[in-house]
C-alpha cells in the first residue's frame, strides 16, 4: 500500500506541551564563525595576509585587476617546510607574465607583517611556506588561561535570563524526560552565567492537582509512618490502582482536591507533607547531577492559586482528570474576583452553566464565552443558549476548528492510515 503524503498549506503553528521545558525556553548558541570553522583559524589568517599582498600587487601594477583567485592554504606535510603552505603564486604566474618562484618573492615582500607569523620561505616551483610564531601562540595561551573568562566575550550586552528548567511532578520519581530537560537547562543557565548574564532559574514543579488528592484519600484508608511514606513512588503507584479501581475512592479524590484549593487546614497539612517528601527526592537527584538548582529556585503551581481572586481573565482550555475540573469550577462563583471574564473552550459542564447566568446578570461576572456546552447540540436547551445577555457570547464549538487545529487533525489521520498500511494501527476506538 502507497504511504500517503499530505500535499497541503504548510502548517501555520504547532501546539507544544506545557511541560516540555526545551520548547518552553529555546535558545540557539552559536560561536562566531572563525570557532565554527572546522579549519585551523590560522588559516584564514593567513588568507586575509594573503588577499592584502596580491591587492598591494594590483595597485603596483604587478598583478593586473580583476582577478577573483580562491587563496588555498593547506597544512605543510612536512614541519621543517613550515606550518602552512599555499599555492597561490603558482596559480598566479600566468596573469602575472612572471615566473611562479619571482611572483612568490613578490608576494613575500608585499606580505603585512604579523606577529602570528615567524616567517615565510619559499618552496620547490613556487610554493609559499608560513611559519607560525610558537611564541606568540603560547603567550595568547598564556593570557586566555590567565583570564577567568579564558578570553572569551558576549557578542552583546548582558542581559537578564529566566531559565525554566527540570519541572517534575512532584510526588513521583522524576523520569527520564526531566533529567533531559535539567540537564540542558543547567547547561544553557551555566553558559549564559560565563558570558556573563543575570541568569534567573526557574524550577516550576507540578505541586497542585489530581495526584494529591489522591494520595490523600489513600493516605486516609491506609496511615502509615513517615518512614513508609518516604517512598513516595510505591505509595502513588498503590493510591493510583485504587483510583483507577474505584469510582468512590476518585470521587472522594476529587472532593479532598477542592478541600484542598478551598484552603481546608487539614489538607493543606498533608499536601506540604507530601511535597516535602518529594521535594527532598527531586534535591538529591539535583545533588548527583551536580546541576545548580537549590530549593529557592522552586516556583510550584500552587504559587498562583491565591491569585485566582485577582485575576481578570479565567480560560479553562486544557483539562488533565474531568472529574477533578467540575468540581473545582463549580467553585469559581466562590474564588473568582467579582467582574472577572470567565472564558471555556475546554470541556463542556465545567462551569455551573446556571449559575454562570445568574452571575452575570447579577454583575458578579463582568462576562463569558462559551464554545462547548453540557450537551451538544442542546436539544432540550441551555441555560447559556436561552439567555439573551450583552455579555455573554456562545459559539458552535469553533475552537478546534482554527487552522491549525485543522492542521494537527489531518496530520492525525494521515499517520493513523500510514500506521494501519503499516499493520501497526493505533488510536484504535473499541
Amino acid at each position: 500500500m502507497q504511504r500517503i503524503e499530505r500535499k497541503t498549506a504548510p502548517k501555520v503553528g504547532k501546539l507544544v506541551p506545557a511541560t516540555d521545558n526545551v520548547q518552553f525556553f529555546h535558545l540557539r548558541i552559536q560561536a562566531p564563525p572563525r570557532l565554527r570553522s572546522k579549519e585551523n583559524p590560522m588559516k584564514d589568517t593567513i588568507r586575509q595576509l594573503i588577499q592584502q599582498a596580491l591587492t598591494q600587487l594590483v595597485t603596483d601594477g604587478v598583478l593586473p585587476e580583476g582577478l577573483t583567485p580562491a587563496i588555498q592554504v593547506e597544512n605543510a606535510r612536512d614541519k621543517t617546510h613550515g606550518d602552512f603552505a599555499s599555492n597561490i603564486a603558482m596559480m598566479l604566474a600566468k596573469p602575472a607574465g612572471m615566473k611562479p618562484r619571482d611572483l612568490a618573492e613578490k608576494i613575500i615582500a608585499a606580505l603585512p607583517a604579523d606577529a602570528q607569523v615567524s616567517k615565510v620561505e619559499i618552496a620547490g616551483p613556487g610554493f609559499l611556506n608560513f611559519f607560525q610564531n610558537t611564541q606568540a601562540l603560547a603567550s595568547r595561551l598564556d593570557a586566555a588561561l590567565a583570564d577567568s573568562k579564558l578570553g572569551v566575550q558576549k557578542a552583546g550586552p548582558q542581559q537578564k535570563v529566566v531559565v525554566d528548567l527540570s519541572a517534575p511532578n512532584l510526588a513521583k520519581e522524576m523520569h527520564v524526560g526531566h533529567l533531559r530537560s535539567t540537564i540542558i537547562g543547567d547547561a544553557v543557565a551555566r553558559v549564559l552565567e560565563f558570558l556573563g548574564d543575570n541568569v534567573i532559574r526557574q524550577n516550576h514543579v507540578g505541586d497542585w492537582g489530581t495526584q494529591f488528592g489522591m494520595l490523600m484519600a489513600y493516605l486516609e484508608e491506609n496511615p502509615i509512618t513517615s518512614d513508609e511514606l518516604s517512598d513516595l513512588e510505591n505509595f502513588y503507584r498503590a493510591a493510583k490502582k485504587r483510583f483507577d479501581e474505584s469510582e468512590a475512592f476518585a470521587d472522594r479524590a476529587r472532593g479532598l482536591v477542592v478541600k484542598l484549593q478551598a484552603g481546608d487546614a487539614e489538607c493543606l497539612k498533608l499536601w506540604t507533607r507530601f511535597k516535602d517528601i518529594s521535594l527532598s527526592h527531586c534535591q538529591k537527584t539535583y545533588e548527583q547531577l551536580n546541576v545548580k538548582l537549590t530549593m529557592a529556585d522552586v516556583m510550584g503551581e500552587s504559587a498562583y492559586n491565591d491569585d485566582l481572586a485577582n485575576v481578570d481573565l479565567v480560560i479553562e482550555a486544557v483539562f488533565e482528570e474531568i472529574g477533578v475540573k467540575e468540581a473545582v469550577f463549580k467553585e469559581l462563583d466562590r474564588v473568582m474576583k467579582p467582574g472577572a471574564i470567565l472564558i471555556n473552550v475546554g470541556r463542556g459542564g465545567l462551569a455551573d452553566e446556571q449559575a454562570v447566568v445568574a452571575a452575570l446578570k447579577y454583575g458578579t461576572l463582568a462576562g463569558a464565552g462559551f464554545d462547548v456546552l453540557t450537551e451538544e447540540p442542546p436539544v432540550n436547551g441551555n441555560p447559556l443558549t436561552n439567555t439573551r445577555l450583552p455579555n455573554l457570547i456562545v459559539t458552535p464549538h469553533m475552537a478546534w476548528a482554527s487552522e491549525e487545529a485543522q492542521n494537527r487533525l489531518f496530520d492525525m489521520l494521515v499517520d493513523n492510515v500510514n500506521q494501519f498500511a503499516a499493520g501497526k494501527p493505533q488510536n484504535v476506538v473499541s
